[in-house]
C-alpha cells in the first residue's frame, strides 16, 4: 500500500500568498450595484390619450411629440416649450420636417403653435380632444395650464 498522504507537502510558501480583501470577496461582483451615472434626460409623462392621438398622425409628428414633450420635462414641467433647431438635431429632425409635423399636431388639437419670423416655434402642449364618440369635455383643446375645476357646493 501506499504512504499516508501529508499536508504540508502542498501547503503554499507564504512569501506568494496576497491578503484578500475580506469586504470586497463577501458581495460577489454580480450582485453590486451598478456605478451610478449623472441624471440623464428624460421625456416627461405623455397622458395616454395624447399618445393615442400622436400616434395615428402621418409622418414624424410622433417624433416632434416627442421631442415637445422631452422639452417640456427640460422645462420643469412647463407646457410651453421654444423648439429650436439645436432640439430637432437632437431628434434626427428637419426644420421642414418639423414645421409638417406641428401643422399635424395642431389639426389634431394637441398643441398650439404661435410662429414668428426668424424664430423658433414657441408650442404650447394641449390637453387632447375628445375620441369621437364620447362626451366632448370643456376643457379639451385648451392649454393645460389654463383648465379648472369647478365644484357646486350649493
Amino acid at each position: 500500500m501506499s504512504a499516508a498522504f501529508d499536508v504540508r507537502t502542498i501547503r503554499l510558501q507564504s512569501a506568494l500568498v496576497t491578503k484578500v480583501d475580506t469586504a470586497a470577496s463577501k458581495t460577489p461582483i454580480e450582485q453590486r450595484p451598478a456605478p451610478r451615472r449623472a441624471q440623464e434626460p428624460f421625456i416627461n409623462r405623455i397622458p395616454l390619450p395624447w399618445a393615442h392621438a400622436m400616434a395615428r398622425l402621418p409622418g414624424r409628428a410622433s417624433v416632434v411629440g416627442l421631442a415637445l414633450w422631452y422639452r417640456s420635462g427640460v422645462m420643469k414641467g412647463d407646457r410651453t416649450v421654444v423648439l429650436s433647431s439645436k432640439n430637432l438635431r437632437g431628434f434626427g429632425l428637419t426644420r421642414n420636417t418639423a414645421r409638417r409635423a406641428l401643422r399635424d399636431l395642431e389639426k389634431a388639437g394637441l398643441v398650439s403653435v404661435e410662429r414668428h419670423s426668424g424664430r423658433a416655434p414657441r408650442v404650447t402642449l394641449l390637453e387632447p380632444p375628445a375620441p369621437p364618440g364620447e362626451r366632448a369635455d370643456a376643457t379639451a383643446g385648451a392649454p393645460v395650464t389654463q383648465t379648472l375645476a369647478w365644484v357646486s357646493l350649493g
